[in-house]
């Protein structure tokens, strides 16, 4: 059985043509293009997929591609079955991106095939002679927070750039069929995959495929190897347990950014350098709290990680899908505080929405021959601008032993509510992770807080829990009275989590403290939100003014950024102090 399709990739306006739809072999098949940048490549993306495969049976087909445009054919054979229904042609086209000079807006032009070789002029191209077409097709290009990319023609383009698709269903199978190889994909030059799309975020691929041409493997590691590849390239829909097993294959291989690669841009490191990550927003006065308006949903999930990240890498990713687009992804890495090592954890939650979420986890930790657990819990109210919970004391490295696997079991209560909802606050909080000390207050109220943590980011509780000058380093238990509970507790929020959308009633306090305090992570996270709120009650020049907040009219972001860096690169307590002083003369 065969079957043609004529598809062009522009419509006459410019604009990428709409889905094609058919049916073939008995399923309902679809070509969809789409706009995409990987590894900070502007291109056009071709994906084919047939829905409602039944398990259990496996379509061997030949995809033949014609490029009418180019003259020039294209043959691959592909496996489809329930999980793997999708292939995709990465980068049928890339573009050159440029900045408008009038607008400063950033155009993408198509199509322009070019990639990763460097040339004199900056861009990169996918071989030492550029393909140049007669005509070219500008967008403006904005990558938007979620990882979608929004595109806009600036003109009317060349829309003639037509492809022709072939079908041909060779047989189908009741069983898996034996593989002894990895099948030719688009694109592939020296080997069967288009290796300069995994290299980026595998940089041993190369190597690894050279020692798989001489090795004798079976057919069911061939094909892990195929699913691991199938996973990143071809958006293969796997089930969390198949996705875990090829994790864990990926960090023995090296490919230690594999979870991140399937499109869920959870990582909390790139999350919480988003310029939109905070936020100040008026709430309506007199308001009536409600209760949560659907029932709580509960998820348990178990994972394993055989290698614990090193400091810097790429975290080990999970995720736990709640439906209607939004997925948890879960965060484990290394962090660093005061010369000790931990294992953290930060979930960020994605996805197109516009609601409140409150959100309740559980994590035990099951560890080492005689299996300790250990156990930590968060609460917070997430929605699109605060959306990530962290518990950055999970566990000290030091105690895990090198090269065992690390069980973890997940337990995440939510509910979808109100904007005004706020959950009962006891008299006593215990924050996530591992804790040492307790910080009392005059309202009979006490926070249990980790002083390593937050000497780490404030000088004045290097002084407070660590200088001998001070009694109170030797207690257990110490008395706050330059904040008051509620404020401390929306410091440590801010602190802990990294991201936050404030309360016009309350950010001020916030910044107050960390103002006096010394504490740059909390004041970069402030400048975000009063550069981004639309209130007109925050005066943001008198605040600049007063507390020395970067301008982002004035100061490129990356400028700031480093303004705010480089106090964090010195723990001295007297440097940091002299530059607490310089900004209070300054404003005198």
């Amino acid at each position: 059985m065969k079957i043609s399709r004529f598809f062009e990739l522009f419509n006459k306006n410019g604009s990428l043509k709409s889905e094609n739809q058919f049916q073939f072999f008995n399923f309902n098949w679809k070509l969809k293009l789409s706009f995409s940048e990987k590894h900070n490549v502007p291109s056009i993306d071709l994906k084919l997929e047939c829905d409602e495969i039944p398990d259990g049976i496996f379509l061997s087909i030949w995809i033949h591609f014609h490029c009418l445009t180019q003259n020039t054919k294209y043959d691959f054979f592909q496996i489809f079955d329930k999980s793997r229904k999708s292939f995709c042609y990465r980068r049928i086209v890339t573009g050159i991106r440029h900045v408008r000079k009038f607008d400063g807006k950033t155009i993408v032009s198509f199509p322009i095939n070019r990639f990763l070789l460097d040339d004199e002029t900056g861009e990169h191209y996918d071989s030492k002679k550029q393909t140049k077409w007669p005509f070219y097709n500008p967008f403006t290009w904005d990558k938007l927070k979620e990882g979608t990319i929004n595109a806009i023609p600036c003109k009317s383009c060349y829309h003639q750039f037509g492809f022709r698709i072939d079908l041909k269903c060779v047989t189908t199978f009741n069983t898996l069929p034996v593989r002894y190889g990895l099948p030719k994909w688009p694109k592939a030059t020296l080997y069967p995959i288009q290796v300069e799309f995994f290299e980026p975020a595998w940089p041993s691929i190369q190597k690894l495929l050279n020692d798989k041409k001489t090795s004798s493997m079976s057919s069911d590691e061939w094909w892990m190897l195929c699913d691991l590849l199938g996973a990143y390239y071809h958006e293969w829909n796997f089930t969390d347990e198949k996705l875990s097993k090829l994790n864990l294959h990926a960090t023995k291989l090296g490919f230690y950014g594999f979870m991140e690669g399937l499109g869920f841009d959870g990582n909390i490191h790139k999350n919480i350098k988003n310029r939109n990550s905070a936020n100040i927003v008026q709430k309506p006065r007199n308001i009536t709290l409600t209760k949560h308006r659907k029932a709580t949903v509960e998820y348990q999930k178990f994972w394993t990680i055989s290698r614990i990240p090193k400091l810097l890498e790429p975290p080990k990713l999970f995720k736990i899908y709640l439906g209607h687009g939004l997925h948890c992804i879960f965060n484990f890495y290394q962090s660093k505080f005061r010369e000790q090592s931990y294992l953290s954890t930060a979930i960020v939650l994605i996805g197109c929405f516009n609601t409140f979420h409150d959100c309740d986890i559980e994590i035990y930790l099951v560890h080492g021959k005689t299996s300790k657990t250990q156990k930590s819990c968060a609460r917070r109210i997430l929605n699109q601008v605060q959306n990530t919970i962290c518990i950055p004391l999970l566990c000290p490295v030091e105690v895990l032993e090198f090269g065992e696997e690390i069980n973890i079991e997940v337990k995440l209560k939510t509910r979808q509510v109100d904007g005004n909802f706020k959950p009962d606050c006891p008299s006593f909080v215990e924050m996530p992770g591992m804790n040492n000390v307790i910080l009392k207050f005059d309202e009979n109220c006490a926070i249990r807080v980790n002083k390593y943590f937050l000497a780490h980011f404030a000088p004045f509780f290097v002084a407070l829990f660590f200088n001998e000058n001070f009694e109170e380093h030797k207690q257990n238990e110490i008395r706050i009275i330059s904040a008051s509970f509620n404020e401390m507790l929306s410091f440590l929020d801010v602190l802990y989590h990294k991201t936050k959308l404030f309360n016009v009633s309350e950010y001020y306090h916030v910044l107050r403290i960390a103002d006096g305090w010394i504490c740059d992570e909390v004041i970069r996270i402030i400048e975000k939100a009063v550069e981004n709120t639309l209130c007109s009650s925050v005066n943001k020049e008198k605040l600049r003014m007063k507390f020395n907040l970067a301008n982002s009219k004035q100061m490129p972001l990356a400028e700031s950024t480093l303004k705010r860096e480089s106090k964090d690169k010195t723990s001295d307590w007297r440097s940091q102090a002299d530059a607490k002083k310089s900004r209070v003369d300054k404003n005198d």
